[in-house]
């Protein structure tokens, strides 16, 4: 059984409500779509276009949440990344430029994998540090979190921004994913609790959408 779903481990569900209904509750923030413009070379085996992909993307992401935030400076650009296997996770984690660029510009970087180990700002950590580290993160810093499947669920981390997935998803794992950057701001919340803002005036949060990022030609991501 996928997810949670198994009884045995989770017991059974306590309340069941359609994402809809929770978003104009204003309890979690639509998704909305961005599509990132590759050129179609053909060679996306290369995994320079993948670098750039991803850079490009960050840079556009980051631009959208800045302008779509109530308050700008409190929101950093957290993107969560699914790759198609530790292969191509691992030609963007140690690609140089991909190293420098997140250095320079003080993103921080996490990479989760079952095979290679658990990595943060480029130096292997077990993942209990990471984990710890990514607690401790301040809603206005940036970073780049790259997965396959393990922070598909379970991940609490209400600032992450958006998500860009490298491969194709089945309906629950990508509903998953998405929910990664659906949930609320802690600010968000807390101003909802106490009426100082309205369900689904989005444009009062701080944090007022899931940005889906999909990269235009990568074939990976199939339909």
């Amino acid at each position: 059984t996928e997810g949670m779903n198994n009884v045995d481990t989770f017991g059974h569900v306590l309340i069941e409500v359609a994402p809809r209904a929770m978003i104009q509750k204003g309890e979690i923030v639509p998704p909305k779509l961005h599509i990132i413009q590759t050129e179609d070379t053909g060679d996306f085996e290369n995994h320079t276009m993948l670098v750039k992909t991803v850079i490009t993307g960050y840079e556009q992401h980051k631009g959208l949440v800045k302008r779509n935030s109530a308050d700008p400076d409190s929101l950093g650009a957290k993107l969560l990344i699914t790759t198609t296997g530790n292969l191509e996770m691992f030609q963007l984690h140690n690609d140089a430029n991909f190293v420098s660029y997140c250095t320079t510009n003080n993103i921080k970087v996490f990479a989760f994998s079952s095979k290679e180990g658990v990595f943060y700002n480029f130096e292997q950590v077990s993942r209990r540090v990471a984990l710890d580290e990514m607690g401790k993160m301040e809603d206005h810093e940036d970073a780049i979190l790259i997965h396959i499947d393990i922070l598909t669920e379970g991940i609490d981390l209400p600032s992450v921004s958006g998500v860009m997935p490298f491969r194709e998803l089945n309906t629950v794992k990508l509903l998953q994913t998405i929910g990664r950057a659906s949930r609320l701001l802690k600010t968000d919340r807390e101003a909802l609790y106490k009426g100082e803002l309205a369900p689904m005036d989005w444009d009062g949060y701080v944090k007022p959408c899931a940005w889906v990022i999909l990269p235009e030609h990568f074939r990976s991501l199939g339909n």
